[in-house]
């Protein structure tokens, strides 16, 4: 049997570099950063919630791969109203098909909001917990799982 190979698509990717993956952190940082404010900003106009801000310190494979010894952090924002919350915290910055992946908790379930857009413009989607459809993570899509939260 054989097997013909196209050697441009078959070509592995070219092995990260320390500046590559400390820029890709700062970035992912950033991106994180400016949807945490983002969703801070949704629920801002409803009012009785209470935002709690945070961080988590992540350490990735793609880190040590290139030297990077020291974990870096990321913010977390939890959300609460009447006793229940809900928590948006990142996961992993480097998964395969996305720019990222965070995961929005609200105890009971565990839904996934993933990057798939590009470094320039980020487009984030939200994959419901025990569902494989992709749906944008929009403020209303946002305000539906604060609802079902309730």
């Amino acid at each position: 049997m054989a097997y013909a190979l196209d050697h441009e698509e078959d070509a592995l990717p070219p092995v990260p570099t320390r500046a590559a993956v400390e820029a890709d952190i700062a970035e992912w940082q950033a991106r994180v950063a400016h949807l945490l404010k983002t969703v801070e900003a949704w629920i801002s106009q409803d009012g009785g919630f209470q935002v709690l801000h945070g961080s988590k310190t992540v350490f990735e494979r793609r880190m040590q791969m290139v030297g990077i010894t020291e974990p870096y952090d990321v913010p977390i924002l939890s959300i609460e109203r009447d006793g229940r919350g809900l928590v948006l915290f990142p996961e992993y910055r480097w998964v395969t098909g996305t720019r990222g992946q965070l995961v929005l908790s609200d105890g009971d379930r565990l839904h996934c909001v993933a990057d798939g857009g590009t470094a320039d413009a980020p487009d984030w989607v939200l994959i419901r917990d025990g569902s494989i459809h992709l749906e944008p993570f929009t403020r209303e899509v946002f305000l539906q799982l604060l609802e079902a939260m309730e």
